[in-house]
């Protein structure tokens, strides 16, 4: 079965143990929001594996004009997370061979210039608002691994100095795919043991040791990787309903999206609703939300089979079929697929337009 699928749902919001109805009909037709894609003015970086190795490429909106930045045969280059001017990236690089490897923290220019590494043995970057300041993840001692929870603590990195701090909290760790509220008071994530929550999406004081969950896992039902809106209104997240993390006929996955309220002490989520949705044995992942909230972009494509591997989706993991797709979040499944090759496609982050 190719394609996004039309859902209807039965109550909106009851989520938990509820199985959206996918019906057997053909997906709708992308060629429209290609040719709106042609002339969207932000452009899309995102993993991708050939030549044997990860590099980070960069095209137009609609997937034209893709253009490797990166170009290092014996670098894997990773989770491109782009400055809030659009005109930096830092990112992830393995590198290193056998017990000598490990993953550690780059920044650059947008077009690839100026590379320097800015913390070794660390994971998941991401800026704040302002664009003046890194978080990332300090990866545990030990030999490399691309354990998603092998990681523990939180620290900062200040971009025009290159000082750097821990976060207050010490109880921070097996967290994953932080992202930091336009306001800069919360950090959203998916946390798998960290702070006492199992496979749940939370959310913690970037200042200060107060966290809460956002959405928990539950019978039939699992969620990972958040990213909020740039307005800090909406929440978007990876979905799977039916079977849970496991195999099932009936499962369904996609993005979901709900409005974000961050006025009170806490944040909460109000008004869940899917973006997309895809029955198994398709994945959906890595949502990143456009400057202008109108679009998602996210990964989208086979699971691994191999019960022995580990999944396609993880960061250093080879993802054959899998291609970057874009969302229209005024309509349900409204999408189309911007790469085409299947040579494992993941991680989009979108590419703001310098400002006239």
């Amino acid at each position: 079965m190719s394609g996004f699928h039309r859902c209807v749902t039965v109550g909106v919001l009851a989520w938990v143990g509820a199985v959206p109805v996918v019906a057997e009909e053909p997906p709708p037709k992308s060629d429209a929001l290609l040719r709106e894609l042609k002339s969207y003015p932000h452009r899309i970086i995102y993993e991708t594996y050939r030549h044997n190795n990860f590099e980070l490429f960069i095209m137009n909106a609609d997937g034209s004009n893709p253009v490797n930045l990166t170009q290092t045969p014996d670098v894997d280059e990773m989770y491109p997370k782009v400055s809030p001017d659009g005109r930096r990236v830092c990112f992830v690089a393995d590198e290193g061979k056998g017990a000598a490897r490990c993953r550690n923290i780059y920044l650059m220019n947008i077009d690839g210039t100026d590379r320097k590494k800015i913390a070794d043995h660390a994971n998941q970057p991401c800026w704040n608002a302002d664009g003046t300041v890194i978080a990332y993840i300090p990866n545990r001692p030990g030999p490399y691994t691309i354990d998603q929870g092998a990681n523990k603590g939180l620290c900062f990195y200040e971009v025009a100095t290159g000082r750097r701090w821990e976060h207050v909290n010490k109880g921070i760790e097996r967290m994953l795919c932080i992202c930091w509220s336009p306001d800069s008071r919360w950090f959203a994530c998916s946390a798998i043991g960290g702070l006492g929550y199992a496979h749940s999406i939370i959310a913690f004081e970037a200042d200060g040791t107060g966290h809460t969950e956002l959405v928990r896992a539950g019978d039939k039902l699992w969620q990972c990787r958040p990213d909020i809106s740039p307005d800090g209104k909406q929440l978007a997240f990876a979905k799977a309903v039916g079977e849970g993390p496991g195999d099932g006929p009936d499962k369904v996955l996609g993005i979901e999206v709900t409005d974000l309220d961050l006025s009170g002490p806490l944040p909460k989520l109000v008004n869940p609703r899917w973006a997309a949705a895809e029955l198994d044995p398709l994945e959906v992942y890595h949502p990143d939300w456009s400057p202008d909230g109108r679009y998602i972009a996210c990964s989208r494509g086979p699971k691994e089979t191999n019960k022995m591997k580990t999944a396609r989706y993880v960061v250093g993991m080879k993802a054959p079929g899998w291609d970057i797709c874009v969302i229209d979040v005024r309509g349900m499944n409204k999408w189309t697929a911007v790469t085409t090759d299947g040579l494992s496609n993941k991680e989009p982050d979108w590419v703001p337009a310098p400002r006239p």
